[in-house]
């Protein structure tokens, strides 16, 4: 019997199918062949690349918590070698963004799910992003002259590529649970690495590992890792928002708790202290009132005070430099140390505005002397903690417009979690709403938000809101 034209059909719907395990065949075959006849060390990394990409073609989610893992550095990035390619090198974390997104191709050109599950907003957002950003590049590139920044530029802001997939891949209840409890995993995992590093000299994490005097030696070890420490506070306010009965009927919050503290205590950076401290009150008064916030606060202050003095018995130093920098603001603003520095970065940037108001000054361009006493980094001629300000002074209008989209698709998904009726739903979004004002707190302090890892997480934070709003 001759085949019909629906027979041809079925056999391509099935071809179509199996696309993603063909392609990891073939990868696997080219990888095998490469591994016979280069060193072990490259066979070993090409068998196991080979593995990581079949599972994160088998489900995209693999490949997303695998790049949170590398980004956030709940896998040590101490122990994770970067990739040389071309004179660059590729972070693994990048590398695993890359194959997720080849995941959703792959699985959305053989019909197994929805290539894209479409969010205007979502969509608009990386779209006006990228725009923005090719064309400041464009602009320092070919009237600024600047040739040798972009690539730094844009390899910061790949998460945005996935934004618009996420709402595909976490689409389910129980994808949105298992992320939640990966949060806090990941999170207690940064934590316990951040104070290992704070007590030992043992080193761990990359970034940038200080002693705490900068200028001068205490002896403290300051961990500074732009971004991965939001996972820590993040973590707190998805076991808070359960209430105190719960910490106190389980037996896991409370070490979980001090455990995280102690990461944050570990940073020694203020503005992550207080934006935690500003959203863990709100996240409080909104999810159980002021009656509520106040018996939640009969747990955790004895919980902050029993951590001061374990802190302080273990090691009586390291209690008396957190205490210091808790309280020395004061003593920093009269002698004009860190905070004066931030005043004349802002001084300085805003007259570079008032002058490059359309097009900015570039990604790499240079609006201030080294204005710290011995110059504490590397190009701090053309880095602003203040990330707003950041947006505005290198991308001009365009930045403008960048910030713009995204407080707006905030505003948008905070308003939706307010409306939400389930109570424990609502306590979730709400978790990243909070989340929402520890970003755009420390970004005031610190240019953080533009980086891999925090855009990363805000990314998650976006989809995890739309899907809670999404159900009610």
């Amino acid at each position: 019997m001759p085949a019909t034209a629906t027979d041809y059909s079925i056999s391509r719907v099935r071809l179509g199918s199996r696309l993603p395990e063909v392609g990891v065949v073939l990868v696997t075959l080219i990888a095998g062949l490469i591994a016979a006849l280069a060193p072990w060390w490259v066979a070993v990394g090409l068998i196991l690349g080979s593995a990581v990409l079949a599972l994160t073609v088998r489900d995209p989610l693999f490949g997303l918590l695998l790049t949170l893992a590398l980004a956030t550095q709940a896998i040590p990035g101490a122990l994770i070698p970067n990739i040389p390619l071309g004179g660059a090198q590729i972070l693994p974390c990048e590398i695993a963004l890359l194959m997720t997104l080849l995941s959703c191709f792959l699985n959305g050109v053989s019909g197994r799910r929805p290539f894209i599950d479409v969010h205007r907003d979502f969509v608009m957002t990386a779209l006006l992003s990228y725009v923005a950003l090719f064309v400041s590049i464009v602009v320092g590139k070919f009237y600024l002259g600047q040739n040798d920044f972009a690539f730094p530029v844009l390899r910061n802001f790949l998460p945005l590529a996935i934004l618009p997939l996420l709402p595909s891949i976490l689409s389910t209840r129980q994808r949105i649970v298992l992320v939640e409890n990966v949060f806090i995993a990941f999170g207690i995992l940064i934590a316990l690495f951040i104070a290992i590093q704070a007590f030992t000299s043992i080193s761990l994490l990359t970034g940038r590992l200080e002693d705490l005097g900068l200028n001068q030696t205490t002896g403290i070890t300051r961990t500074v890792l732009w971004g991965p420490e939001l996972l820590i506070i993040l973590s707190l306010f998805l076991i808070g928002r359960h209430g105190l009965r719960y910490c106190l009927s389980h037996l896991w919050p409370i070490p979980a708790f001090v455990a995280l503290l102690l990461g944050l205590m570990g940073t020694y950076t203020r503005s992550f202290w207080v934006a935690t401290a500003v959203a863990a009150i709100l996240l409080a008064v909104f999810a159980h009132g002021i009656k509520g916030s106040l018996r939640l606060a009969t747990a955790v202050v004895p919980i902050v005070l029993l951590l001061g003095t374990m802190v302080f018995a273990m090691n009586p130093r390291i209690g008396e430099a957190a205490y210091e920098r808790a309280f020395g603001i004061t003593q920093e603003i009269k002698s004009g140390e860190s905070f004066g520095w931030r005043g004349k970065e802002n001084s300085l940037a805003l007259e570079s505005i008032v002058k490059h108001p359309w097009l900015g000054i570039g990604f790499n361009g240079a609006y201030k002397p080294a204005i710290s006493i011995h110059g504490h980094f590397e190009g701090e001629e053309i880095y602003i903690h203040n990330a707003y300000l950041y947006f505005q002074l290198k991308m001009g209008l365009l930045g403008s417009a960048v910030l713009t989209v995204f407080l707006t698709l905030y505003l948008r998904l905070s308003w939706s979690a307010l409306a939400i009726a389930d109570r424990h739903d609502r306590t979730s979004a709400l978790s990243y709403v909070v989340l929402g004002l520890v970003v755009m707190m420390i970004g005031y302090s610190g240019q953080t938000i533009s980086r891999f890892v925090t855009l990363l997480i805000v990314c998650l934070m976006f989809t995890l809101m739309k899907f809670y709003a999404q159900r009610h």
